[in-house]
């Protein structure tokens, strides 16, 4: 699983840091992006939505810090969680100056 070290924004209080769980508390269309920089490795992302995967985000370049960037829209319910696993290949680069981002974000209530 990926989880992060800081929430700068967490209005709702939706993401758990700890876990990289975003978990949803108002049923509607979500907007979700992740970016970051693999090593030099093939590596896969899997999104996963309340532990299935409907969503793989695949980087197949393996130059030296290569850029990885996604976003992606889903129709969610109340309690639905969202959270991303690299499940193969490389590592991804995280730190004070390769930041590693996840966002997630209400675009219209149902």
């Amino acid at each position: 699983e990926i989880t992060f070290d800081d929430t700068p924004i967490n209005i709702g209080s939706c993401m758990n840091k700890e876990s990289g769980v975003f978990t949803v508390t108002i049923p509607g269309l979500y907007s979700f992006s992740f970016s970051g920089q693999s090593t030099n490795t093939v590596s896969h992302v899997y999104v996963q939505k309340n532990g299935n995967v409907p969503l793989v985000i695949g980087d197949h370049n393996t130059t030296p810090e290569n850029n990885i960037s996604f976003t992606w829209f889903m129709d969610l319910s109340t309690g639905d969680k969202i959270n991303l696993k690299v499940e193969s290949g490389g590592t991804y680069l995280a730190n004070d100056n390769h930041w590693l981002v996840f966002t997630g974000q209400l675009l219209m209530s149902t």
